[in-house]
């Protein structure tokens, strides 16, 4: 199922709002189970942008993607990323005693993702032009500015304590950066 430009621009709009703060905003979206499924739609449209972050961020260390295992690590790694994290919130979900939350929270998480790519592609590329303090600081701005909204989605949406949705922040990182560092163990 995809999602129609009606619901990619409503999540975004809703997205834009969380960010703000506005719990009204979890109304923007299908919370529903094809709500969800739709939802991954926001993978489909940040794997180009995923791919050009790549790119911009492997040529200020190591260079580009030098072979086409390293792609094919890289797009294996995207896939078990958007993938993983839902499985492992079925279970926090269940354990936390929310199930019947976990569509409030996956959902608007879903369309998040796509959200932060856009913010960390533009970061980086500013990250190109600007003095390297500059550039720092802003690629910090924008990962407080992420984590914040994780942050957020996790607690409205899942209803849960500010501790508990910190806690769902850290396992969120932790995951991504395991996938990460297996795929970059898998490109050395």
């Amino acid at each position: 199922m995809i999602a129609s430009r009606a619901e990619i621009r409503a999540a975004m709009d809703g997205i834009i709002q969380l960010w703000r703060g506005d719990v009204t905003a979890f109304a923007a979206f299908d919370r529903s189970l094809e709500g969800f499924w739709r939802s991954f739609t926001a993978a489909a449209l940040g794997a180009p942008i995923h791919a050009l972050l790549l790119f911009i961020s492997k040529g200020e260390s190591t260079g580009p993607l030098a072979t086409w295992r390293d792609a094919m690590v890289e797009a294996i790694a995207y896939v078990v990323t958007w993938t993983a994290f839902p499985l492992l919130m079925t279970r926090i979900a269940q354990r936390l005693g929310r199930e019947d939350r976990f569509f409030d929270y996956m959902v608007p998480y879903n369309w998040a993702a796509l959200a932060q790519l856009v913010l960390f592609t533009l970061a980086a590329f500013l990250r190109l032009v600007l003095p390297g303090f500059l550039g720092a600081v802003l690629m910090l701005v924008a990962i407080a500015a992420v984590v914040h909204l994780q942050w957020f989605i996790a607690r409205e949406g899942l209803g849960i304590s500010g501790r508990h949705a910190f806690l769902i922040v850290l396992a969120d990182l932790s995951l991504s950066f395991m996938i990460g560092g297996v795929a970059d163990y898998l490109k050395a």
